[in-house]
């Protein structure tokens, strides 16, 4: 059974196109969050993935509780391919969500 535990996602940390605001781009499933630093729109993100998850377990399959959740558009994909490693931590999930699935973290290059 694949668990959301044992997924693997991509997240690109970006400036917003608005500005004094980035933003954190789940590649597999589109999730988006957004802060006003790297850090906090990586913090807005992992809030936001536990939600997506609890509800996908609640509503739809708990072995893919993703699932519904369509990728992102291809440039971010583009620029994840380019972007450096963000050395950034995703904070522990909630009590509801017992781990969040790995994340490789990029920002996106200057």
């Amino acid at each position: 059974m694949r668990t959301a535990a044992t997924m693997n996602l991509r997240a690109l940390v970006r400036p917003s196109a608005q500005e004094g605001l980035w933003v954190a781009i789940c590649l597999e499933r589109y999730i988006v969050a957004q802060g006003e630093s790297a850090k906090e729109a990586l913090h807005n993100f992992a809030a936001m993935l536990a939600a997506e998850i609890e509800y996908g377990s609640e509503v739809g399959d708990p072995a893919n509780p993703l699932a519904g959740i369509p990728q992102a558009p291809t440039k971010y994909w583009d620029e994840f391919d380019v972007g450096d490693p963000c050395r950034l931590r995703l904070p522990k999930p909630s009590q509801s969500i017992s781990a969040l699935p790995k994340v490789e973290k990029r920002l996106a290059a200057a």
